[in-house]
């Protein structure tokens, strides 16, 4: 076990308990981070999962993944990291897919609400 494994395996629970069950499993956050189709960053007590999307245009896309720890610190501390990190790969967007409540917290960091999903249990 690597260096970012012992780091992540202290916020996995955090993340399992983040995650929709019906969704995602947290073998699939692992699988990801595993093959290299996301990567970790990390603050003293935060931390976020990233990867980069491919749309059918060719436009390259920042996902964060999932996100844990204090709500300041990971967008003060991290996000700039992980947001610079996409630009590395050539993304021109940056995409939260979460709880309403980030919208609020990040609009004032240039994040705006592009599209809303609605659930049902049927």
């Amino acid at each position: 076990m690597n260096g970012w494994q012992k780091r992540y395996g202290g916020f996995r629970e955090a993340f399992a308990q983040a995650l929709d069950p019906r969704l995602y499993g947290i073998d699939h956050l692992d699988r990801m981070l595993l093959e290299r189709r996301a990567a970790v960053f990390f603050s003293d007590n935060g931390a976020i999962v990233a990867g980069v999307r491919t749309y059918p245009t060719g436009t390259l896309v920042l996902e964060i993944v999932i996100a844990a720890g204090p709500r300041t610190e990971l967008i003060e501390q991290l996000y700039p990291q992980v947001e610079a990190w996409g630009r590395d790969r050539g993304c021109v967007l940056a995409l939260i897919e979460s709880r309403p409540g980030w919208a609020r917290a990040m609009k004032r960091h240039g994040y705006e609400t592009h599209q809303v999903s609605i659930i049902k249990e049927l």
